[in-house]
């Protein structure tokens, strides 16, 4: 693909990382419904790629442990809390592969559901914890609003800040912006009608990345998944569509229809690798 402006030509808001190449890396997983050793092993894999092609980062899908799903196919008590044994494995896998995982989780405190996101560093540690404000209550409990001035995590690539999918809209962008974050990652399970595609769901994600990076006025990594959205009355799949976006809002990677590991070169906006998984295709149902 053709470079676009770096990001060092776009905003004041620069991502340091000790003078080497900044890549990070985004991966598309193929989720299926409360597969979660099948899931955490294609995250896994994902991960040690993502390490092994040069990233300092890679986001993950949201809710990619059980993924996006009705509360009445999953049993409740299945569902770890944060610290626990979802985020300790994450940690252990920063650790193991030198670097920083962002990554989506379903999330239980006692009785209650959580859409949450963590950030574990290259050092295996758990530095911020995330629950999506906006979120289907008859699913999940909302997290607090006041937390988001909260998520923000210093690292080597800057300073990092979180949200979850829904929660790209103006009152969080605000607040994210305040923090003056040099990234944002976002997980998301950005799903649409089989009818939509391609046409429209292919697109739809990468638009709400480009428009909440130009409201927080920095870099936005946005990771979806691939694969069904199971729900009692919506039918939706997700199809990728992930993108990297600069602070003015144009894209530098969107990948789309197949899981994916993409690798961005921040120094560069460009693709720098991109490699789709084939076999994993997942046509619509």
């Amino acid at each position: 693909p053709s470079p676009v402006t770096p990001i060092s030509q776009t905003s004041s808001s620069t991502v340091q990382h000790h003078g080497r190449r900044r890549m990070v890396a985004i991966a598309q997983l193929n989720i299926l419904p409360n597969d979660v050793s099948g899931n955490f092993d294609r995250a896994e894999k994902a991960i040690a790629e993502a390490s092994h092609r040069g990233a300092s980062l890679v986001v993950l899908p949201e809710t990619f442990t059980f993924g996006w799903r009705c509360p009445s196919k999953v049993d409740v008590s299945l569902v770890p809390e944060i610290p626990g044994p979802h985020s300790d494995r994450l940690c252990s896998l920063a650790k193991q592969h030198h670097i920083i995982i962002v990554a989506g989780l379903t999330e239980r405190r006692r009785d209650c559901l959580f859409d949450s996101a963590v950030l574990c560093d290259e050092n295996g540690n758990l530095l911020l914890h995330y629950r999506q404000v906006n979120v289907e209550t008859s699913i999940y409990t909302p997290g607090n609003v006041f937390d988001v001035s909260k998520s923000l995590a210093h690292t080597s690539l800057g300073d990092i800040a979180i949200v979850v999918c829904a929660d790209t809209n103006s009152v969080i962008a605000q607040k994210v912006k305040d923090n003056h974050p040099a990234l944002v990652a976002i997980p998301f399970a950005f799903g649409e009608n089989p009818e939509n595609f391609p046409l429209q769901g292919d697109k739809a994600l990468s638009w709400v990345a480009r428009n909440f990076a130009e409201a927080v006025d920095s870099v936005v990594i946005a990771a979806n998944s691939v694969g069904p959205i199971e729900h009692p009355t919506i039918v939706s799949i997700t199809k990728g569509a992930s993108a990297v976006c600069t602070p003015t809002g144009v894209q530098c990677i969107a990948s789309d229809q197949m899981q994916d590991i993409c690798i961005c070169d921040l120094d560069a906006c460009t693709l720098y690798q991109h490699h789709p998984s084939h076999s994993s295709h997942v046509e619509p149902q």
